[in-house]
């Protein structure tokens, strides 16, 4: 039964490769940009399992078995490669230059962003929760999504200056959000700690994970410039790091999201330039194969979980029936989320026009536009949904219900029309040809170094 398993979730995930591999071929004859697609496809096959796939078999079961999987676990195979290459690919002189808008926007912005969350959710739902309810609900949706956003500035050839604002504050904001969640998760589980407790905690998580990171950077760094050279044995150090960094963190009890993005941003400052110049370029190559396999497996699955869990609060036996007024009402949360955005912006405009590269108008607004939702939000909601600490149902599916169709609406709406925003903001730039000559090198640099 196990074996059977085993084969029928593979047979899933190549499945849901092949819908990522058709969907590249469609961006030809569309401008939807490819994440929006993948998790289209995703509900899709959701719903497809929840109604009508019962005499499918082994698709049906390989369905059932990624729709149902746990949601760490999950997490510890998707999330270390997409926050390592993330990371590590913010070019060195852009990240040292932004890194005071980075820090503000992904730690300071997380919490701000968090309590006006939690205020709404407290004061203007009518759900009844309580402080640490709607705490850790706004920890879980301030996580926004590095992929999406990112993906569609290069794909519109945004400035590098813009693109690693973005890509290195979702970077860090989820690491802190995650932070805040293990924090406001034990007072909802009925545990809470002393306030020295508390400060404890957040020092372990905030202070030990990136610590964790910085001691991988340095092994891999030392690797790579002492015993490094062969493509094949470096390319493997770097998963050992990235998935290493995230493993040991979490063994530790710090965070992991911040010792890997960590590590990837110890890289691009440090770390890359001890690679042998002869494997630079196929090691990126081959990092962008991993980032794609997993992104692609993400959004295909997420979307398959959020179908999935919806459709179930819809049937007979649920905590909490779900109803038109609850989409109305995860409509309005969605907007007051770009409103907490845009206060968060305004906030911190002072300082963000001042230091680094700046910040004018158009920037600030596409970044207002920029916080997506996406699978590490998704992610803890869906670990708070099968929580068996957590006594109150109808919450766990409520959190759960409220960040999926979060991330649905940020990813279709705002990803949807990301570009055209950037276009009428006049923040894209004359696409660079790449010639078949460039190409050419990349592929024959890659077959010279696996020679």
């Amino acid at each position: 039964m196990a074996e059977s398993s085993g084969t029928e979730s593979i047979f899933a995930a190549a499945t849901f490769l092949l819908f990522g591999a058709a969907t590249i071929k469609l961006l030809a004859f569309t401008r939807v940009p490819y994440s929006v697609l993948l998790l289209l496809w995703g509900l899709a096959i959701g719903l497809g399992q929840s109604t009508c796939t019962k005499n499918w078999h082994r698709l049906e079961a390989g369905f059932a078995l990624w729709q149902g999987l746990d949601p760490g676990f999950l997490f510890l195979l998707l999330a270390p490669p997409v926050l390592f290459h993330a990371a590590g690919s913010l070019p060195k002189a852009r990240l040292s230059h932004s890194a005071c808008h980075i820090i503000l926007l992904g730690i300071v912005g997380v919490g701000t962003g968090a309590a006006m969350t939690a205020v709404i959710m407290r004061y203007m739902f009518p759900y009844g929760w309580s402080w640490p309810q709607s705490f850790l609900f706004g920890a879980i949706v301030a996580a926004t999504d590095p992929v999406a956003a990112v993906s569609l500035l290069k794909q519109v050839h945004a400035s590098e200056e813009l693109t690693t604002v973005i890509d290195g504050e979702a970077l860090v904001d989820d690491g802190v959000a995650a932070v805040l969640y293990a924090i406001f998760l034990k007072s909802v589980q009925g545990s809470p700690e002393s306030a020295s407790g508390y400060v404890k905690l957040a020092f372990q998580l905030s202070a030990g994970g990136p610590a964790v990171g910085m001691a991988f950077a340095l092994c891999l760094s030392a690797w790579l410039k002492l015993a490094g050279g062969n493509l094949f044995a470096d390319l493997g150090m770097t998963l050992v790091a990235a998935y290493g960094s995230f493993h040991v963190a979490d063994i530790l009890g710090c965070s992991n999201i911040l010792a890997t993005v960590t590590l990837g941003m110890s890289m691009a400052l440090f770390g890359w330039s001890m690679l042998h110049k002869d494997l630079q370029d196929p090691v990126t190559v081959c990092w962008e194969v991993i980032e794609y396999f997993a992104n692609t497996l993400i959004f295909v699955i997420s979307g398959v979980i959020i179908a999935g869990r919806i459709y179930a609060g819809h049937q007979a036996g649920s905590p909490h029936i779900l109803t038109g007024i609850d989409y109305a009402w995860a409509v309005a949360l969605w907007l007051l989320l770009l409103v907490v955005r845009v206060i968060n912006i305004i906030l911190f405009w002072p300082i963000l026009a001042r230091t680094g590269p700046g910040l004018d108008l158009p920037s600030a607004a596409a970044t207002a536009w920029s916080g997506i939702r996406g699978f590490v939000g998704l992610i803890l909601a869906l670990m708070v949904s099968v929580d068996t600490d957590i006594q109150d149902e109808p919450y766990k599916l409520l959190c759960l219900f409220f960040m999926a169709t979060t991330a649905c609406l940020t990813i279709i709406l705002q990803g949807g029309i990301f570009e055209l925003v950037l276009w009428g903001l006049g923040l894209v730039k004359p696409a660079l040809p790449e010639t078949n000559v460039q190409q050419g090198q990349q592929t024959s640099s890659l077959a010279a170094a696996t020679a």
